[in-house]
């Protein structure tokens, strides 16, 4: 969930491209969910309590370490506001591959990273942004002819091994000291020895709950956020052959699919832009106001963006306009910016 961050990035805005690597070449194999956690309430008593603390942190290095050598299974969940939902479910197996899954509301975003190889990233993964929307993914198989691909691989020789700050358990104890911690409690919960400390923080007044079982960490409660972990699976699989289409083969056509959305939000900077300086001037917008944005912003874009397909800007009556072609379909997707009354309008030309 940490090591995908810069590739999920990269990825959306189109500037790596790779080749399909099968699934032997990254040693992955068949992977398989972890245990479950319990729970139980327990009441608090004045810090500190048999050292809680200290015997946190006792168990979070010997978490870590189980982690890594015996592969595992994080879920990270909250509500990020009072429409969405954030859920994270990572799987690292014992060679340092990880599988995440993260959902905020409705979109989600299917990584499986490669120790050493690169990343596969599910085409349904819609959170990355309007290149993996369902209709712009399928017009863009279809331009490649890889109607049945299920995956975009991105190569990485660098993509790091997961390693003690992958598994997340450090945030156990994140703003947690002897003098953050105005009470503290621990009680056994469950019917296999589980032992849940039950931490007030005092500039908040806030409630944390740390859940250790057989010596390891398996819950973290507090601050509208859940974590569990569950140790030892199964070594991961990557997509075959057949369900994976290579980046550099994909990342264009993906492009070109997306022209009209991509043309469409640049039109909308342009304008804000012109209004902007506009305003500032209290002045009027101009079509020369227009113009000189116009090719400014796409200047800009063409430079920094790294999409694969330019756009163009040429002058237009009372405006101008943007421009890219389709390389797949030879057709050229086109919107204009014009003045008529001193109101800025946009139409597809």
């Amino acid at each position: 969930m940490y090591r995908t961050t810069l590739a999920t990035s990269l990825l959306a805005t189109a500037l790596l491209a790779g080749t399909v690597v099968p699934a032997q070449a990254a040693g992955l194999a068949t992977s398989a969910p972890a245990a479950g956690t319990e729970s139980a309430g327990n009441a608090a008593a004045r810090y500190p309590v048999a050292d809680a603390l200290a015997e946190i942190t006792g168990f979070l290095a010997d978490s870590q370490a189980a982690a890594l050598a015996e592969g595992f299974t994080t879920v990270i969940s909250f509500a990020s506001d009072s429409t969405q939902a954030f859920t994270s479910t990572t799987t690292v197996d014992r060679a340092g591959n990880e599988h995440s899954v993260t959902t905020v509301g409705r979109r989600s975003v299917d990584t499986l990273s490669a120790f050493g190889v690169g990343s596969w990233f599910g085409l349904n993964s819609d959170l990355l942004g309007p290149l993996f929307r369902p209709a712009v993914v399928k017009r863009a198989l279809q331009y490649v002819g890889r109607t049945g691909a299920s995956h975009i691989f991105m190569a990485d020789p660098l993509m790091p091994k997961a390693d003690a700050e992958t598994t997340g358990l450090a945030s156990a104890t994140d703003g947690l000291t002897t003098e953050t911690i105005a009470k503290a409690g621990k009680a056994a919960f469950g019917d296999s020895g589980g032992v849940r400390y039950r931490l007030v923080k005092t500039a908040t007044d806030g409630t944390v709950t740390i859940d250790v079982l057989g010596g390891r960490i398996v819950a973290v409660n507090g601050s509208g956020q859940t974590s569990t972990w569950g140790y030892g699976v199964e070594d991961l699989q990557a997509p075959g052959e057949a369900e994976t289409v290579s980046g550099d083969l994909l990342v264009p056509a993906l492009e070109a699919a997306a022209l009209p959305i991509t043309l469409k939000s640049q039109a909308r900077r342009i304008i804000k832009r012109v209004k902007a300086s506009a305003q500032k001037q209290n002045r009027t917008v101009s079509a020369a106001r227009i113009r000189h944005y116009t090719v400014a912003i796409v200047k800009k874009d063409n430079a920094n963006s790294g999409r694969v397909i330019p756009t163009r800007a040429k002058k237009a009556t009372n405006g101008a306009r943007i421009f890219a072609r389709n390389p797949y379909t030879n057709k050229m997707v086109a919107y204009k910016i014009v003045v008529v009354r001193g109101q800025v309008q946009l139409s597809r030309a």
